[in-house]
């Protein structure tokens, strides 16, 4: 079943047009960090800055509408009730949807990152980390920059598989595949909206919510945040296996 939901996943145009956009976006960054007067710059620092600006705006529209309704696609399509008539459980059927898409999500921004940062060489000499880094990890990306972004690349990847969860989860219930999609980003932004508005009870109790790195205004380093994500997107995922293969009516 594995090996089925990779052959589709494989074959899917859309990929390579969210990848494009995204790309194009990261690029937009480019220009805001050229805009920017500093003493010298890296592309460790463009990368980081870029990424941190753009990422935070499209990581879960972008999660939600490559593999988030895949559940509810294949319902839409009649594919469901032909793969159950062939003995496939329904336990085995959303596990391998789970594992295909939570693998195609972080394949898919670790490769755009990637041909992201593979573009900028020719541009931008090797260096520090200078007005690109989380807040509370200035120190941090400014004595270990390769390392501080892998770790970022770790961060936007696990945030891409905990939206994606989200949207499986959602997809349990909700059919209308548009709704599904959009899920994941509603979430986010209503979040990072009340979050915004001061130091609330929400704010306190969920600082690690906010991907605009260089916006964070909570003291929180970002190994916190990426496993705070990396949380986020086990516990979504164990609950969509769980409530799909508990779940009664299919159709």
């Amino acid at each position: 079943m594995i090996k089925f939901e990779i052959n589709r996943l494989l074959k899917r145009r859309i990929s390579l047009f969210l990848g494009i956009v995204l790309l194009v976006a990261l690029f937009t960054g480019v220009v805001e960090y050229l805009g920017i007067s500093i003493p010298k710059r890296t592309i460790l620092d463009v990368f980081s800055f870029s990424t941190s600006s753009i990422m935070s705006l499209l990581l879960a529209p972008v999660a939600g509408f490559f593999t988030g309704g895949a559940l509810v696609a294949d319902n839409r399509s009649g594919l469901l009730p032909l793969i159950f008539s062939r003995g496939v459980s329904a336990f085995e059927y959303v596990t391998s949807k789970v594992i295909t898409s939570a693998l195609g999500q972080m394949c898919f921004i670790g490769i755009t990152l990637v041909v992201f940062f593979v573009a900028l060489l020719p541009f931008f000499p090797m260096g520090t980390i200078y007005i690109g880094a989380q807040r509370y990890s200035e120190a941090f990306a400014y004595n270990e920059p390769v390392t501080y972004c892998l770790l970022i690349a770790l961060l936007f990847m696990a945030a891409a598989v905990a939206f994606n969860g989200i949207a499986l989860l959602t997809s349990v219930w909700v059919k209308n595949i548009f709704v599904v999609m959009a899920a994941p980003t509603l979430l986010y932004m209503g979040l990072t909206y009340v979050m915004s508005m001061g130091p609330t009870k929400v704010n306190l109790l969920d600082p690690y919510a906010n991907l605009a790195l260089t916006d964070v205004s909570i003291p929180v380093s970002i190994l916190h945040m990426v496993c705070y994500w990396a949380v986020i997107a086990l516990v979504t995922h164990v609950l969509a296996i769980a409530a799909f293969s508990l779940k009664k009516d299919y159709m």
